[in-house]
Parts: structure tokens; sequence; C-alpha cells
């Protein structure tokens, strides 16, 4: 019998490789379409597996359609795999495309390249994945394979894939063989993760659902200490396939092991993220969500050894709606943005929402982890704001101000994970409430008796504040809670270079070889943080002495009476001065202040909008701290913050209760030289 399936399936192979490749794709096609009505064992499990992973987003009928067309591919992919087979590289050249991260290639002073582990998954025309040789010839390839039980029909299979130059090993007869290879450079291994692992699996969440994943890419990746990357196969057209080969994805942090589990977490996401752009191209006649069994269950260790009776830890299902509530001050939405993008790279398939007050919707069109903003009005109620999350159906809210309103509107919207800070009124309507981090630093305003004890001393050397008090710091501490890596980032946030020009136009500023300089007086917060008036122009006009420049003068409504002085006290030749205070949306200011070389500026919110669109800041702080909630990452040396000696600085308070010595003692010759100093360097390119 064995002999007789042979033949056939010879035959049949034999019939495909004859025919022209669209002829092999388009048959495939027609007998997936016939394995659909057909096969009702397979077609129930793609359906209930659809249905469990888009079932609130798709109608019943969008789920059949998705499951026949993905019989379809599968029809088309097996058959065109034959055909590809015995396909010379130029052969394939015309159906076959071919995408990798520049990271996998060795740096010019290598020796030879570094062996590299590729995770696959079962994406396309997976049997592609053995032709990565002819592109990246500097590579050897090679793959593991499970043997079929058939040994006439192992043989044809083998013989199938001796075609290509890719080198393939029994996983469980050729372990010493793999090893042996591994000790080479140059080998470019690719590995199935798989999410049908059994139970040898690691229970990890995998579009919205736990399912047993293989381990196998994490192990071999840190056992051999070699980079990790993911690759995809996309279906471009009929007999069309492109492989996306994916940035590396990190196996240990500061030289410490990342768990085997949160490096195939990140392989999960990855895939996760392919499903969603194209979820027909996924082999969805897996039963890929079992209960897990506890009993027996063997995970795999770094060591590669199965380990009986072990379990994975416990992880939370990888969420798909994220909703963030987000701050309502302008500053301080532009310092979560680091902790956002540790959000989107933790999770990228996930779609992220962020609840915005409608005056800040502007600043997150164009950012890369947000993908829509819900807004709010200031007089819109809790139980508007509530029905409004309601239908968003989100599966996770993180709530990044510390009011008890904020966690009380994701409560009211019935989401059913609510993560934020702990803090007194409000962890009844958390379900996670994260406690402080370690070396958190409050702050504190002073009081008026503390102040005048302060000053009546003689002065004392202040101790400078590590990095790590940020207040960046303590959003990023909020999506570590999720699994986010917790390491800075700079603040970013993006112009569309089309509205830029158009922004420009408007407000009549032509192309000049001119440097454009940006003043911003005001400080909404209040006085205590405004450096006087007269020094602005001093700098002003000393800057101007040396470097004819064009000034923008920024400011909200209120600030139009400092930017007025400043513009008549200036009395610089005509087409100079931009006077833009209360004349600009939150957009339009975004676009002039990306185009500024400098920005002269008090600590307030356009501050760190420049600085998280690659503008260089100078700025005098006086009641605050630059240490806590200066611009930018701490210790960016773009940036100028200067700061007096004042004892009593910085205490929080609007008003200076005494004489504003903290202001008053920065004087216009350091603030000139700062500005100068940025105008020398060379423009930013902020990424």
């Amino acid at each position: 019998m064995d002999t007789l399936i042979y033949w056939v399936a010879r035959a049949g192979v034999a019939c495909l490789q004859a025919l022209p490749l669209i002829a092999v794709a388009r048959l495939g096609r027609a007998l997936g379409a016939l394995a659909f009505r057909l096969d009702g064992r397979h077609r129930r499990v793609a359906l209930d597996n659809l249905a469990r992973c888009f079932g609130a987003e798709k109608s019943p009928a969008e789920i059949r359609a998705l499951a026949q067309e993905n019989f379809r591919r599968i029809g088309e992919n097996y058959c065109s795999a034959i055909k590809t087979a015995a396909m010379s590289p130029a052969e394939m050249a015309p159906h076959f495309t071919f995408s990798f991260a520049k990271s996998i290639l060795p740096h010019e002073a290598d020796a030879g390249p570094q062996s590299r582990i590729v995770a696959v998954g079962h994406f396309g025309n997976f049997e592609l994945y053995a032709r990565f040789g002819q592109f990246v010839p500097i590579f050897k390839c090679a793959a593991t394979y499970r043997a079929l039980k058939q040994p006439a029909l192992n043989r044809l299979m083998v013989s199938l894939r001796q075609t290509t130059a890719c080198r393939f090993f029994e996983r469980r007869t050729e372990a010493a063989a793999l090893k042996a290879a591994m000790s080479d450079t140059g080998l470019l291994l690719g590995l199935l993760a798989d999410q049908h692992a059994g139970r040898n699996g690691l229970r990890l969440p995998f579009l919205g659902h736990d399912c047993s994943t293989s381990a196998a890419p994490a192990v071999f990746a840190l056992r051999y200490h070699c980079p990790l990357h993911t690759s995809i196969c996309y279906r471009t057209g009929l007999a069309q396939w492109r492989i996306e080969v994916g940035n590396e994805i990190p196996t240990r942090v500061n030289g410490v092991a990342r768990s085997v589990e949160d490096i195939m977490g990140d392989v999960n996401r990855a895939f996760e993220a392919a499903v969603l752009r194209d979820p027909a191209n996924w082999f969805w006649v897996h039963k890929r969500w079992k209960p897990e069994k506890l009993v027996g269950a063997e995970i795999a260790t770094e060591s590669g050894e199965p380990q009986m009776g072990a379990r994975p830890p416990a992880s939370p299902v990888s969420p798909r709606r994220i909703l963030v509530r987000g701050p309502n001050w302008l500053g301080d939405a532009v310092m979560t943005t680091p902790a956002l993008l540790r959000l989107r790279e933790k999770f990228p398939a996930a779609r992220i929402v962020l609840l915005t007050p409608e005056k800040l919707r502007g600043l997150w069109r164009y950012h890369p982890a947000v993908n829509e903003t819900i807004s709010f009005a200031p007089q819109e109620g809790l139980w508007a704001i509530g029905k409004k999350l309601r239908a968003g159906r989100f599966d996770l809210a993180l709530v990044l101000p510390n009011s008890p309103r904020s966690a009380l509107e994701v409560w009211l919207a019935g989401i059913p994970r609510r993560i934020g800070a702990a803090r007194p009124w409000r962890n009844f309507f958390l379900t996670q409430s994260i406690a402080p981090r370690a070396g958190a630093v409050k702050m504190r305003k002073r009081t008026e008796a503390e102040i005048a004890g302060l000053i009546s001393q003689a002065p004392q050397p202040r101790p400078g504040l590590p990095a790590a008090a940020h207040q960046i710091h303590e959003y990023l501490h909020l999506v570590a809670a999720l699994g986010a890596i917790p390491e800075p980032l700079a603040p970013r946030l993006a112009v569309d270079s089309g509205e830029m020009e158009s922004v420009l136009k408007k407000f009549g500023l032509e192309p000049s070889v001119r440097p454009v300089l940006g003043l911003n007086p005001g400080a909404e917060y209040g006085p205590a943080k405004r450096w006087p008036l007269e020094r602005f122009i001093a700098v002003a006009r000393e800057i101007q002495r040396q470097i004819p420049c064009t000034w923008l003068l920024f400011g909200g409504a209120n600030d139009a009476v400092f930017t007025r002085e400043i513009e008549s006290a200036l009395r610089f030749p005509a087409g100079t001065v931009f006077n833009l205070a209360g004349k600009t949306s939150l957009p339009e200011l975004m676009a002039l202040l990306k185009s500024c070389r400098v920005l002269l500026t008090n600590d307030t919110g356009p501050m760190h909008v420049a600085a998280a669109l690659g503008t260089p800041v100078v700025v005098p702080f006086g009641s605050t701290s630059p240490g806590l909630t200066g611009p930018g990452l701490p210790g960016d040396p773009r940036h100028h913050l200067l700061a007096s000696d004042a004892p009593c600085a910085p205490c929080f308070l609007r008003q200076c209760p005494v004489d504003f010595r903290c202001m008053d003692g920065l004087r216009v010759e350091p603030v000139a030289a700062a500005v100068l100093e940025s105008l020398s360097r060379e423009p930013a390119v902020l990424e």
C-alpha cells in the first residue's frame, strides 16, 4: 500500500510540475474550494478559529467568506510548492520577492556573517523559505522538518526539497548534525514558531487567546547567542509571493538573557500583526486554542531540555483593543510618548486608542503609536464619556493621569482590565493598581515658611537628580506592568511634511537663508515660571546683532500682551518678526516649532512639543525642576536647561512669595550664549 501511495503521489507531482505555475495556482485554488465543501472537520475548525478571533468585528457571512478564501489559499500554496520545487531561480524571479532588514547583513568590518535564527510561521507558501539562499548568498541556509510517517512519501518530500540550496535536518533524528552545523558561522536557520505545539509548547497569548507555542526559536537563539528574526510569506497575487524578514527581536537586555516566554511572546505579536494584515494568509485549519493540559506538561527550558511537570508563568491574554487615557496638560501629554511607543512595541498588532481632551487632539494625528483618538469637551460629563467609550469594546484601559476622575471614566465604560497608578480615592475603579516605583521623586510645593528658612541660610550645594527621577519614567513604569520594556526613549511627535509647507505658506514664511528662531515668553501655569520679558528682548537683540534671523513669537491668546510688547521693543526690520500668539491651532503650532532652528522658551507645553519634534530648546528654569519635567530625554546635549543657584528653587509654586530670585538670577549673557551655541550646530534630523 505504501508503494502504491508513493507512485500515485509521484504521478501527481509530475503532472503539476509539467504545468505552468499560473495554471498550477488556479488548479490549487479550485481544489481548495472543493476541500472547503467536502472536508467538514477542517472547515469547522477554520470557522471556529476565525469566529473566536474576529467574531466581534466580522459578520458570520464575512467569517465564512474568509474561511473559503483560506482554503483556496492553502490549495494554491500546496500545489504551487510542488511546482516551484522544480523551478530555477531565474524561473522563480517573476513570482517571488524577498525583503529583509538591513541589520541581518554583516558589517563590513566583520570577518563573516553571524549565524542567525529565523522564526517562520504557517503563512503563505512557506516552502519558499528554503529559497533564502538565493537572496542572501552570504548565508548557508538550513531548516528543520518532521519526517512523514510513510517512508516512501517522506523520500518524495525530501527529493523535492533537495532542489533548493537549503539544508534540512530532521528534528528527532538529526539533532547532533544540527548542533554541529550551529558551531559554524554564517548559518541562517529557519525554525517553525508554531501556535499548535501541543503539550511541549509554552502557553502564550495569540490573537487574544492563550495557545501552545513552540519555544525552539528562542531556545536556539539563547543557546547559540544568535540574533533572532521573524519571517512572513505574504501572497501578493495569483502565484505571487513576498517574504519579509523583520527586525531583530532582542534576546538579551543589558547582557542579561530574557526569558523564553518573553521572547516567544514578541514572536507571537509579530505574527499577530501579519495575521491582521492578511487574515486569509494564515493556516486556520489547525485547532490552535486547545485547553491547557496541566498534568505532565513539558516546557522547553533555555538549555533545550524538556522539563516534566513544569508550567510557564501565567501570561495575560494579549489585548486587541487598548484604550489609553491621556493627560489633560500639553507638556504631560508629550512626556507620555515614550511609554506609548513602548506600548506599541509590546503590542504591535493591537489597536491603541487615546482618550484625550479636545484641545490636545491635534497632537496625535501622526503619532506612530496611536491608531485613533477619542476626544472630550471640557463640559462633557462622566456618563457621556463612559457611554462613548463603551462603544469601543476595549479589552484593556491604561490610565496615565493620577486623578480619581480618569479611573472612574474607564470604570463607567465597563472595560474589563483597568490599569493605573495606585492613588487615594481611585483604586476601587482599577483592576490593577500599580504601586509607586523605586526612585520616584515627588513634586512637592514648598511652604512660605520653608522658603524663608532656605533663603536665610548660607548657600549650600544641591545634589543633582538622577535621570531616573524624570516624569517620563512614571509613565514607563505603568506600561512595564503590561510587560513593555521600561528603558526610556526620547519623547517623539510627528508632523506631516505637506502640512508643514502649507502652514508656513499660510503665515507668510517664505524659504530663507536666515535661520528661524522661536520665542515663547508665556507660561500657563503662572508667573513664577516666566523669565522677565526684558531679558527675552535683550537676548533677541544680541542674537540679531550677531546673526540676522527670522523670529517667531509664540503663545496662547492670553500671552498676546507679552508678544506685542516684545515685538514693539525689538523694532527689527519688516518681515523679520512674526507675532503668532493666539493665532495658531495646535497642529499649526507643531509645524511652526519644527521649522525653528532653536526655541527660547519658558518651561511650558510648547517647550516639550518643540523638543519632541527635534528642535533644540533653551530654557530658563525657576520654580520648576529640569530634572523632573525637563524637555526631551534627560541628558540630551541638544537642549540647554539653565537654572540659578537660588536655594529655594524649585518651589513648584505659581507665584513667587519672596523676590523672584530664581529667575532674576539668570542673566542674559549665558542664555544668549546657549542660543548661539545651538545655532552653530547642524540642524537636527529627527527620524
